[in-house]
């Protein structure tokens, strides 16, 4: 977790899958594999969420809030047995919760 200007971060799951990715993609690409461009399809969609991430991530560091709040980042949420819901970002105040998640396709 990184605290500045009084907002907690959290290190995004998905740029941890994206390194995860790009080794595979160099091993696969090595190997002449035959998913290659399907890793590749996959990389560039994680990648332009990471993107998107860092745009809303500059956009709360800039907030000058008068009160403290978190913002957790990937949060998997269980709402019923075997459901879970995915929230690409979740925004804690004293008195609200915002919630960002993805956009529909």
């Amino acid at each position: 977790m990184v605290e500045k200007k009084g907002v907690s971060l959290i290190k995004s799951i998905s740029i941890l899958y994206s390194y995860g990715l790009e080794r595979f993609l160099i091993r696969a690409k090595k190997a002449s594999h035959r998913k290659v461009s399907e890793i590749e399809k996959r990389l560039y969609t994680v990648s332009a969420g990471i993107a998107g991430e860092k745009k809303v991530l500059e956009y709360i560091q800039k907030l000058q809030y008068p009160f403290p709040f978190r913002v957790l980042w990937d949060v998997r949420l269980q709402v019923s047995p075997g459901q879970f819901v995915q929230i690409d970002l979740l925004v804690l105040t004293p008195t609200r919760i915002i919630i960002y998640g993805p956009a529909p396709v």
